[in-house]
């Protein structure tokens, strides 16, 4: 996959409500996988500055390269680079042989970012259920970072317009006011005294 633009719903419930509403989809998931997610920025945050990250997301059998930018508050230009094995453990300190993806390395070059000035930030596991919809896809996600976890619910579609009444119907089902949720990243950045 290349670059393409994401387009997302997402907020943050609670324990209890995350069981409930991942219970209406019961017969519909997809078996529970786990990634560990580790960012990456330089040590004056350009990419942060950029609203944007790179995140190593590493699966059992595989891993996968992401630079996402936010382009305002549901989509993020996103660029993957799918890597045929998991990269374990994550390097604290990339080089050029961690990236081959021209794209990532493109965009990084357009900003002045040389891969040897990132190094890992952040980690949060994420243990993630999903199930496939007319509007997209749902993600239930409970993340584990700095002694927290937390509970989030996405939608990813391609028609925010319908996926929206879709996701707002099923959060006013549980009585969830719909706020879109912080990324991953921004909650993990944050220091436990700041939760």
């Amino acid at each position: 996959m290349g670059s393409h633009m994401e387009r997302e719903l997402k907020v943050l419930v609670t324990e209890e409500i995350f069981y409930k509403i991942l219970n209406v989809f019961d017969g519909q998931l997809a078996s529970p996988f786990v990634q560990d997610n580790t960012y990456y920025d330089t040590d004056d945050r350009r990419l942060h500055q950029l609203d944007a990250s790179l995140r190593l997301r590493n699966f059992e059998s595989s891993s996968e390269w992401t630079i996402k930018q936010q382009k305002n508050e549901l989509e993020s230009l996103e660029i993957n680079q799918i890597n045929s094995g998991p990269i374990k453990p994550a390097p604290l300190q990339l080089s050029v042989e961690h990236i081959q993806k021209l794209e990532i390395l493109g965009f990084l070059s357009d900003h002045d970012i040389h891969p040897e000035e990132l190094h890992a930030t952040t980690q949060l596991r994420t243990k993630r259920w999903t199930a496939d919809v007319d509007d997209g896809q749902y993600a239930f996600d409970k993340s584990f970072y700095q002694g927290v976890t937390d509970y989030e619910i996405e939608l990813e579609t391609d028609n925010l317009e319908e996926a929206l009444a879709q996701f707002q119907t099923l959060l006013d089902r549980f009585a969830v006011e719909y706020e879109t949720a912080p990324t991953k990243l921004a909650r993990a950045m944050k220091t436990p005294d700041q939760a």
